[in-house]
């Protein structure tokens, strides 16, 4: 559950960090595929960033944690890493 939540919260700082580098403002919000939207980011990491944007809110609460598997957090931190090259390119 932990993987989860820190892999939507690298993503979102590393969205952020395009938008501060731009002098832009940034918006309060963890809803990734918006900040992926407002950058102008490739569509194919729509899907990515939609995955991980509710892990930031639900992976608070530990009743949600058995929704959470080992596979479920493979993939957000593949989402993750992807949301984040492409930031850092």
């Amino acid at each position: 559950m932990a993987a989860c939540f820190w892999a939507q919260q690298a993503a979102e700082f590393a969205l952020k960090s395009n938008l501060e580098y731009d002098d832009r403002d940034v918006p309060r919000t963890h809803r990734l595929d918006d900040l992926l939207q407002l950058i102008g980011g490739p569509s194919d990491l729509l899907a990515a960033a939609a995955n991980l944007s509710p892990m930031a809110v639900t992976t608070r609460y530990f009743d949600t944690e058995d929704r959470f598997t080992e596979a479920i957090a493979a993939q957000a931190m593949k989402d993750a890493e992807a949301l984040i090259k492409w930031s850092e390119a």
